[in-house]
């Protein structure tokens, strides 16, 4: 039971930022769910770092990209985000990691599984979502520490997570 939700905790690929992930990373990807808060812009905010600005713009240029965020204040951002992001961001139907967010996601993009990826910074969230409906997943550093209390409590859970299978994955990868 413990290893079932290591796996499904388990990102595929890990990186310091969106705007570090590549164009070879994605191209056998159709479809890039991208979660908004911490990920591609700062908390509870529209602000949206030029670098991941302009990596938004390039993979928009071959992927269908789905923004999604969880946070409870996301309908007020909601437009401003959508222009700034230039993408759709879906809010309500749902909450990650449950698949009913999958089936939005699904009916507005045209999505499979097999062909999407989910990127984002939390590993209960975005990397639990994204395995349990079987996409491929990138873990990505959040933008910020600045957090609601409760959000840095569950940060320190997946921090030392991250470490538990990192641990297990060097005693898989050493030689006998």
């Amino acid at each position: 039971m413990f290893s079932r939700w290591l796996r499904l905790l388990t990102p595929h690929w890990r990186a310091s930022s969106v705007a570090e992930i590549s164009a070879e990373r994605l191209k056998k990807y159709a479809v890039v769910v991208v979660d908004v808060d911490n990920t591609v812009v700062m908390s509870e905010t529209t602000d949206v770092p030029q670098k991941i600005g302009a990596w938004l713009r390039s993979v928009r240029a071959t992927h269908r990209v789905v923004c999604v965020s969880n946070s409870l204040r996301i309908r007020r951002r909601q437009r401003a985000l959508e222009q700034l992001l230039g993408c759709r961001v879906l809010a309500g139907g749902g909450k990650k990691p449950f698949r009913r967010v999958w089936e939005t996601i699904a009916r507005h993009s045209q999505a499979v599984p097999e062909t999407t990826v989910v990127i984002g910074d939390r590993l209960f969230t975005d990397v639990l979502f994204g395995n349990r409906i079987g996409a491929a997943t990138i873990l990505v550093e959040p933008l910020s520490n600045r957090e609601a209390w409760w959000i840095r409590q569950i940060r320190r859970v997946e921090r030392a997570l991250l470490r538990r299978i990192d641990t297990l994955n060097a005693r898989a990868e050493k030689p006998a």
